[in-house]
């Protein structure tokens, strides 16, 4: 009986400790299977905003040789060459702001670190940088609004002038609101994305909530696009009846 209960005993031991090798094992699993998740997640945001500053990086050189050469035709309006230096300057200001930029993305990508240490850095250069981001890309709409600006006043009336009417106060007007709009539009797009980052590294280790807060971003991030593009439309169509009024 002793024997028979020994025997017993040994395996029920082994029993558990085979379930517990196979519930560690599928831990581990899940473990590896969220960390990449995770990691997947959060590289995501950093290279398409990656491909936006290189992309805003090459608009902002073409803008720069649009106000080199349309002060090359107009030497002796020391408006449009005062303004043009000033635009370029700035251009090439927030030219070295995208490398920058793009430098700290690639250090972020490069880290080797757990997946909480990941996250927490991630989180770190978007707070670093959270007027940065908006304020390079808004830069980019205002010298493409005074580039646009001073083409058309070269079209209609052969000649770029300072402000002298209405018209040209509704110009700057529309040069303020398109600035201020762009940096309204791109701002909250990174403090919400500091937000996003922040709940998954608060829950990570509950999948079903990360699971959760994945779905949810995902949701968010369709009714962004569609707001966004909505918001675009309005603009542009804003803009052209400005023109077709303007002419």
């Amino acid at each position: 009986m002793n024997s028979n209960s020994e025997n017993k005993d040994k395996d029920i031991l082994k029993i558990w400790a085979k379930a517990g090798k196979t519930l560690n094992s599928q831990q581990q699993l899940n473990k590896e299977k969220m960390e990449t998740l995770l990691s997947k997640t959060s590289t995501e945001f950093s290279s398409g905003i990656k491909r936006l500053l290189k992309a805003d990086a090459i608009f902002k050189v073409v803008m720069i040789f649009g106000f080199i050469t349309i002060a090359a035709f107009n030497l002796n309006n020391l408006f449009v060459l005062g303004t043009s230096l000033v635009c370029i300057i700035l251009g090439a200001m927030t030219i070295k702001q995208n490398r920058i930029l793009i430098e700290g993305l690639n250090e972020l990508a490069e880290y080797k670190g757990n997946i909480r240490s990941f996250l927490e850095k991630d989180i770190m250069y978007y707070k670093r940088n959270i007027f940065r981001h908006p304020f390079t890309l808004t830069i980019s709409v205002f010298l493409f609004y005074v580039l646009g600006s001073m083409v058309y006043y070269e079209i209609k009336y052969d000649t770029i002038r300072p402000i002298q009417d209405l018209e040209d106060g509704v110009v700057v007007l529309f040069l303020i609101f398109s600035t201020l709009f762009s940096f309204v539009i791109y701002y909250p797009y990174f403090t919400s994305r500091i937000d996003y980052l922040q709940k998954l590294l608060n829950d990570i280790d509950h999948a079903d909530l990360i699971n959760n807060h994945i779905k949810d971003n995902k949701i968010k991030k369709r009714k962004k696009i569609i707001i966004t593009s909505i918001l675009i439309i309005l603009g542009v169509l804003a803009l052209t009846t400005l023109i077709i009024a303007i002419f």
